[in-house]
């Protein structure tokens, strides 16, 4: 573990992506989890089918994500794109909170899940290559398990967190609150040179 740690602390760009992916996933995770079902069904007066229209809306992103997987690695500035996704994944989460007329929540619901899985699959396919191309073979396995830890340690704190908000405020400031956070550290991120210079 010290050795991983010491890598990935070593390394501006490793640091600064992982620590990001935990802080946002907070938000992130307890949103998606939690403050949805609830969305759909207090917020936008709809059943159990819109819950899952969106995620099979999601599933288009993915899908659209993974046919332009051979295009994405030949990104000169991947870093960059990478920071962008997310900023782009945080707005579509404001999306989910705004009021809006009943009428067009589903589209919006859908359209703005098709921007979330995209945007992450963009993300992690270009996060797991660089992550394999920029770290030693004999530490990889160090370094992804710290990475790991990080993408998914903080997910139970996301959950608390967005259940009382979710059932004492609302569950649209959980989505508005995670899009602005998210939006907000991501764009702190892109002023990191080790990021923007990352190709």
């Amino acid at each position: 573990m010290r050795e991983g740690l010491r890598y990935v602390t070593g390394s501006t760009f490793l640091w600064v992506t992982i620590t990001l992916a935990a802080l946002c996933t907070v938000g992130g995770a307890g949103s998606l989890v939690v403050a949805l079902p609830k969305l759909i069904h207090d917020v936008y007066g709809q059943g159990v089918w819109l819950l899952g229209a969106v995620h099979a809306a999601g599933g288009i992103g993915s899908l659209i994500a993974i046919l332009l997987a051979g295009h994405l690695n030949r990104l000169r500035r991947r870093g960059i794109t990478m920071y962008l996704m997310m900023i782009g994944i945080s707005m579509a989460f404001i999306l989910f909170g705004l009021p809006l007329p009943h009428s067009l929540e589903p589209v919006v619901a859908c359209l703005a899940m098709v921007v979330v899985n995209f945007g992450l699959a963009v993300y992690q396919i270009l996060w797991l290559t660089v992550m394999q191309e920029i770290v030693p073979d004999d530490r990889l396995g160090r370094v992804s398990s710290i990475d790991q830890l990080g993408g998914y340690g903080l997910w139970p704190v996301g959950f608390a967190l967005a259940g009382v908000i979710t059932d004492y405020i609302s569950p649209s400031w959980v989505f508005i609150g995670a899009g602005i956070v998210n939006t907000g550290l991501y764009t702190l991120g892109l002023s990191v040179r080790a990021v923007r210079q990352l190709r």
